[in-house]
Order: C-alpha cells, then sequence, then structure tokens
C-alpha cells in the first residue's frame, strides 16, 4: 500500500495509491469468485450489491487507510484514489463508454454569473449497456449509500443521480461547487487511458497549492468529496490536439431529509456549541435544505405563530442567519466599486 502526499500541507490533497486489485487471497478457495474474475468472464455487479465488493482490496481491506479516506472527507478534502476498482471491472467499464455512440452534448451558457459548461453526457437510461445499467444501480444501492455515509459522516440515503460523461475536444466546466439540490458527496470514477496532461481536461481542485490542483484524467482512480458551498472546482478545457477520449463515471450521492418547522432544528444545529462544531454540522447541509430553513425563517418573520412555541421562532431567525453568514460571509466577498 503506498501513501502518496502530494504537497505536505495540513490541506494538500493525498493519492491513496496501489498496485490493481486481484483476486484476494481470502477468496482463493473460489468462495469469492462471483466478486472477480477474469475479464473475459467478468461478472455483472447485482442490484443490492455494495460497491466494497468491487473495489480494490489492496486500499479498501487495510483500516489505515480507509480511516485517512475517512478522516479527509469529513475535514473537505478531496480524496483521489487511484486503482480503486477490480481491474476487470474498470477495463469493462472502459470497453462499453469506449464504444458508445449514444453521447450527447450538454451545454449552457445562459447563467448570469457567467458560468458555462460543455460535455458529452448519456443521460438516457434506455441508452445504457447492461454493465451501465448494473453500476447505477450498485452506486444507488441501500448498501453503498450506507458505506458512503459511513466514509463521509453525511446522510446519503437519499437517490444517487449519475451519468457516463465523454469531454470532447473544447470541452471544459467553468468554476462551481456542486452545491445544489440535495446533493451530499460528490464521486467521479476516471476512465481513461493513455492521456497527456497537455491534453488538458483535468479535475482542477481550487482550495490547493498550485503544485497539487491539477487532478489529471486517467485510468480507474475515483475521486471523492463532500460537498458545500466552498467545494470550488472546475474541469479544464480539453486540446484539440487529444488522440483519446476523456472519460468518466460520475454523479452524488444526496440526502434525503427535507428540514421542516416541526424538527427539532434548534438541537440538530446548535449555534451555542463551538463554532467549529457549529460550522461542522452546519456544513453538512445540502443547497435545498438551506434554502428550507430560508424559508421556515421568512415565514417566522411574517408569523410568529408559524411554528409552535411561538419563541422558538426567534431561535430559527438567528439559527438560520448564523447559517447564511457561514455560506455567504460578507467580510471576505469581493468587493467591486463602480463609479
Amino acid at each position: 500500500m503506498i501513501l502518496r502526499q502530494v504537497l505536505t500541507t495540513a490541506i494538500a490533497t493525498l493519492i491513496f495509491e496501489a498496485a490493481h486489485g486481484t483476486i484476494p487471497a481470502s477468496c482463493q478457495d473460489g468462495t469469492c469468485e462471483e466478486i472477480h474474475n477474469t475479464y473475459k468472464r467478468f461478472t455483472l455487479p447485482k442490484e443490492h450489491d455494495s460497491i466494497e465488493k468491487y473495489l480494490n482490496p489492496k486500499i479498501f481491506q487495510d483500516p489505515e487507510t480507509v480511516q485517512s479516506i475517512q478522516q479527509r472527507l469529513r475535514d473537505g478534502h478531496l480524496v483521489v484514489i487511484k486503482n480503486a476498482f477490480l481491474e476487470d471491472y474498470a477495463e469493462a467499464m472502459y470497453d462499453e463508454l469506449n464504444t458508445s455512440s449514444d453521447f450527447e452534448l450538454q451545454e449552457s451558457y445562459d447563467f448570469e454569473d457567467g458560468f458555462h459548461y460543455s460535455h458529452h453526457n448519456i443521460y438516457d437510461l434506455s441508452k445504457y449497456k447492461n454493465l451501465m445499467n448494473t453500476t447505477l444501480s450498485m452506486f444507488n444501492s441501500e448498501a453503498t449509500k450506507a458505506l458512503c455515509q459511513e466514509w463521509s459522516g453525511r446522510d446519503c440515503s437519499g437517490t444517487s443521480i449519475a451519468s457516463s460523461s465523454y469531454y470532447a475536444p473544447g470541452d471544459h466546466s467553468l468554476p462551481h461547487t456542486d452545491h445544489l439540490g440535495q446533493r451530499s458527496v460528490a464521486y467521479v470514477w476516471h476512465l481513461t487511458k493513455n492521456w497527456k496532461p497537455q491534453w488538458g481536461g483535468a479535475l482542477y481542485w481550487c482550495r490547493e497549492y498550485a503544485d497539487s490542483t491539477y487532478i489529471h484524467a486517467s485510468f480507474n482512480t475515483l475521486t471523492l468529496f463532500a460537498v458545500t458551498p466552498f467545494t470550488t472546482h472546475f474541469v479544464t478545457t480539453v486540446s484539440p490536439h487529444t488522440t483519446e477520449k476523456r472519460l468518466a463515471f460520475n454523479g452524488w450521492w444526496e440526502s434525503s431529509w427535507i428540514p421542516s418547522a416541526e424538527d427539532p432544528l434548534e438541537t440538530l444545529l446548535d449555534i451555542n456549541s463551538s463554532e467549529e462544531e457549529f460550522r461542522k454540522e452546519a456544513l453538512q447541509l445540502t443547497f435545498y435544505q438551506y434554502t428550507r430553513l430560508e424559508n421556515i425563517a421568512e415565514q417566522c418573520e411574517k408569523d410568529s405563530n408559524f411554528v409552535s412555541p411561538p419563541e422558538r421562532c426567534d431561535a430559527l431567525i438567528e439559527l438560520y442567519d448564523e447559517i447564511d453568514h457561514l455560506f455567504f460571509p460578507e467580510e471576505v466577498m469581493t468587493e467591486i466599486i463602480d463609479v
């Protein structure tokens, strides 16, 4: 097991790396044959399987490495895991994506803040091939969501949304956070072969120093991060000189919790706890959950009898104000001088 630190700082990206996964010693008696066999006899994942069954045991059966992955996810860092899945599984997924003719252009340049993107995806599930379908089901299984929740400390009990993606020459995605809807934990399973860094298509993680910001396209690399308002990243433009395809299977595990005025919100998010503890808990809120708290606070401002007992309204308004300030701190926002 190799744990390689790109930059020796408190926030540096760690790259977890091991040799390609093969049949674990514990499976040599044939009891695990359905998990991993030769590529030509690859066994499709089952709908209720956990991704744990197909992860590289050289990484994920090492308690120290798993603990490090968990801690970094919970601390808001990007986690990069090379040779993440069993090699035969990755090869089979690569073949399906690489031979697919169903990728469709997805682009938008209409956002008022200047954000735009251009990339190719397969969103129509009827066009998914067998392995893509079973992989999507496995990423959405209760066992997989429980595993992700254990790693990240985030609620992942909602639906897992995913798609196959292909970044063609000229494709890109400008800086964004993924903090949208009920997105809780983001994942990208990179499935690109023979890629050269000068072709672009890198995941750029904005919270790092320059030496470790670029995560270049590669084969069988899994990147994970817990989504917050501060997980800014983008995909650099793919060069017209590339001779390979920038392929991936990516998506989000989502939360299922929808806050309501009847929930003990003041207990779940205690503004009287330490600043560090409050920040840690508040940053677990999805964007949709944040907007729900905003709606509750607005209703309280209109009518204090909106909740019972009415005095709760003051506490809920204060709670929302604290979260709003955390998400959008005025003192660090760029000041634009217009004369």
